[in-house]
């Protein structure tokens, strides 16, 4: 069924996720001059609220939430 579909799908991501690809993302982020995020359908959520709290952190993002905008990226 649907649920426990999904209930599989975060339990292996979350078992991929190690404390170095953390860090690795944490220091790519940090460096970068421009921070793109995209959100498209049920992750729209959550792109803009990753971009509101890197802005919170003084780096500030976009988030793109449609999908013909990912043409326009960089």
């Amino acid at each position: 069924d649907l649920l426990s579909q999904y209930q599989s799908f975060f339990q292996n991501t979350l078992n991929d996720i190690t404390l170095e690809s953390l860090e690795f993302f944490a220091y790519q982020i940090s460096k970068a001059t421009n921070l793109f995020i995209v959100g498209v359908g049920l992750t729209k959520p959550i792109a803009e609220y990753m971009s509101k709290r890197l802005y919170q952190i003084n780096k500030p993002s976009m988030y793109i939430y449609e999908s013909h905008m990912l043409d326009l990226l960089p």
